[in-house]
């Protein structure tokens, strides 16, 4: 490999953009298919199913994932799961909301493109019923291309940034030592705080598949989740990126700012999906494109997509490489319980109406816990940066159990 290419291998962004790559061909897909509705299907008894069977599994996986990459590396990680959260720490500081927020976008893009793509191959579907067969094979095709990219990636001592400062690659030590790493992270206040807001992170998936299967023919659903990711996640998600790097405020400003203005959409998005429900429960119709109702669905559908972007205040975390890994690793396992917890509601037929109530509750449940920590518990940028560039090993040991007590609230910034 030449040395121009070399140096462009080893730039924090490469790393950035192959896991954005990754994100767009795996999850990207994974959401572009469960977006329709169903996944794609009829109805959504066996996609309730085998999603609670999946959440199951990253709930336990999640616990040890972040041990699993700091012993092979990201690398392999990467390859092997198309995991790919550890390499956040790669860019500076100033540059990890933009970082996140790539991420997130071109794995939304990929969600909107597969409904782009399914309203394509079934615009003639007016009625309910299920998506072509072709639409699988185009998803399951471009599932494909992530592996290689994959490979490519640097291992993190290798990255070299703008400033030629490097990354404070973890060092794996032992099984033991990794174990007793998770039982700290377990134990920290911050994490027990924000228990809750973990917990609703993902729990309203389930309920806003099956309502959008439930209620709407196949090409409107296939709009709907078009909508859904592109939107929100695509279009606004880099805006909040940007704001959440812009240096003209601190840290702590922004996390405020980003917690409430969270709290307060989610809450009218909430209320209105109230009222929409309540209202659809009562629909005997299917709901096409071409309804006038049709609006009311596009407009919430919008407000859904746009409150999934609490991901977005996950910049940057105040913990030493190997402990993000693990850290985001426990995020992912909690999230996906309570994913589990939703889409076992679906398969036992849990009403549509009981369903969002559920997520009414468990989302003003976290309030809280979110609000305290964007308020109380935020890592200023220095020592965030502190724990990520390259030092000797001591020294980074030092750093992080000095921040330890207040790290977490870094991963909603």
């Amino acid at each position: 490999m030449s040395s121009h290419l070399q140096r462009i291998r080893l730039h924090p962004w490469y790393s950035v953009a192959i896991v954005a790559w990754t994100a767009f061909c795996h999850p990207g897909m994974f959401g572009a298919l469960n977006g329709l509705g169903a996944a794609g299907e009829e109805t959504a008894s066996l996609s309730n199913v085998v999603n609670a069977v999946t959440f199951g599994a990253l709930t336990v996986g999640g616990f040890f994932t972040g041990i699993i990459c700091n012993k092979i590396g990201t690398r392999w990680t990467l390859v092997l799961g198309t995991l790919g959260y550890a390499p956040y720490a790669d860019p500076p500081v100033q540059e990890r909301g933009r970082a996140v927020a790539t991420k997130f976008t071109l794995q939304n893009f990929a969600s909107s493109l597969g409904g782009m793509i399914s309203l394509g191959l079934n615009i003639r579907q007016s009625q309910a019923g299920r998506v072509s067969d072709s639409t699988y094979f185009v998803f399951i095709s471009i599932m494909a291309l992530g592996l290689p990219a994959a490979v490519t990636i640097p291992q993190p001592h290798q990255v070299v940034r703008g400033d030629g400062s490097r990354v404070g690659a973890h060092r794996f030590q032992s099984w033991k030592m990794e174990l007793a790493g998770l039982r700290r992270t377990l134990g920290l206040k911050s994490f027990h705080i924000l228990l809750p807001f973990l917990i609703y992170w993902q729990w309203d998936l389930s309920y806003m598949w099956t309502w959008n299967a439930q209620y709407h023919s196949v090409r409107a659903r296939a709009l709907l989740s078009t909508l859904f990711y592109l939107i929100g996640p695509t279009f606004i998600g880099p805006l909040q990126g940007y704001l959440l790097d812009n240096a003209k405020w601190s840290r702590k400003s922004r996390a405020r700012v980003a917690v409430v203005s969270f709290t307060i959409l989610t809450l009218l998005t909430w209320i209105y999906g109230l009222v929409v429900q309540y209202q659809y429960d009562k629909q005997t119709t299917i709901i096409d494109i071409t309804d006038p109702v049709f609006i009311k669905s596009c407009l919430l559908f919008i407000l859904y997509g746009l409150i999934e972007n609490s991901a977005m205040v996950t910049g940057s975390l105040g913990l030493d490489p190997g402990s993000v890994a693990t850290f985001v690793g426990l995020a992912t396992a909690i999230g996906s319980a309570g994913s589990t917890a939703a889409f076992i509601l679906g398969a036992c037929n849990v009403s549509l109406i009981w369903q969002l109530w559920a997520n009414v509750i468990t989302f003003l449940v976290s309030v809280p816990g979110l609000l305290y920590t964007g308020f109380n518990l935020v890592t200023e940028d220095a020592v965030i940066d502190a724990a990520t560039t390259h030092v000797d090993w001591i020294d980074t040991a030092e750093t992080n159990e000095a921040i330890s007590t207040r790290s977490f609230a870094g991963y909603y910034d």
